[in-house]
């Protein structure tokens, strides 16, 4: 109940006691009357009386409409209520149902966590192991092809070499193999600059004369020592420099035919078997 109201229902039961004073006296009036005893009320008494009902009525009907306001104010505000109620209720169902959804989202998150999770340590563990093939399949290839320079240049072998090499992923492979590429990529030319210079050597008349054996011993060692693979690789390989075993050997074996050379008590040297080996 707001201010005016009480100040109104105050209003009310001022007026109401009065009325039942006035009432009183007229009554008692009314019996002394009849003992013949006059009673009177002044106008101004009169006047205020009717004044003071007329104020209780409007105060009564001002008391009535703000009752029926308030009535129905509290009305719409119940049907608020019992809205809101409603919403609330359906709200409350839908979010029950949102939270089951949630609930069930979150374990199949869960679930493919923990599969995701497993997923993620075999592929690490597969990687892992793909890898160490990788590189033991490089390492392979890589042997494979150092290997062939232990033997006779073969065109088809060596190109596979190669493309076998360039194919390695393995970056430790390719970095301790790192001087192969370059010599397989010129065994076909150093073996036959070396078959040439042999040829030469067999096909040198002065390699029957006597006394031009140490002569001939003399240019063709210095020719073979000259030569850019002997300069290069095999006279290098005390400082680490890779080279070609095969042509190692023929170079050793021609060296120590071209120390042996005396026309003058012994076979001419002869460089044929070396030559068919190249």
């Amino acid at each position: 109940m707001n201010k005016q109201t009480r100040k109104m229902e105050k209003s009310f039961r001022i007026i109401y006691t009065l009325l039942l004073c006035l009432l009183a006296v007229s009554t008692n009036a009314q019996k002394n009357k009849k003992d013949k005893d006059e009673v009177k009320i002044s106008a101004a008494k009169y006047d205020k009386f009717r004044d003071d009902i007329k104020l209780l009525s409007d105060s009564t009907k001002t008391l009535a409409d703000s009752c029926t306001s308030l009535n129905s104010i509290i009305q719409n505000l119940q049907k608020e209520k019992e809205y809101l109620d409603d919403v609330i209720r359906n709200n409350k169902k839908d979010i029950e149902e949102k939270v089951a959804i949630i609930g069930e989202k979150n374990a199949l998150i869960a679930s493919m966590q923990q599969q995701h999770k497993a997923d993620s340590l075999t592929m690490s563990t597969t990687l892992l192991s793909m890898s160490e093939m990788q590189k033991t399949a490089d390492e392979t290839s890589a042997k494979y092809a150092n290997g062939r320079l232990y033997f006779k240049y073969d065109a088809k072998r060596i190109q596979g070499c190669i493309d076998d090499f360039n194919k390695i992923k393995t970056a430790s492979v390719k970095e301790k193999f790192k001087q192969l590429p370059n010599l397989l990529s010129n065994y076909e030319k150093y073996s036959n600059q070396l078959k040439a210079l042999l040829e030469s050597a067999q096909n040198d008349p002065d390699r029957k004369v006597r006394n031009k054996a140490e002569e001939y011993k003399n240019k063709y060692s210095r020719e073979i020592r000259n030569s850019v693979y002997y300069s290069n690789y095999y006279a290098r390989q005390n400082l680490g420099t890779w080279s070609i075993p095969y042509l190692d050997n023929i170079i050793e074996v021609t060296m120590s035919i071209l120390k042996k050379h005396d026309p003058g008590h012994n076979d001419p040297v002869n460089f044929n078997s070396l030559i068919e080996m190249l």
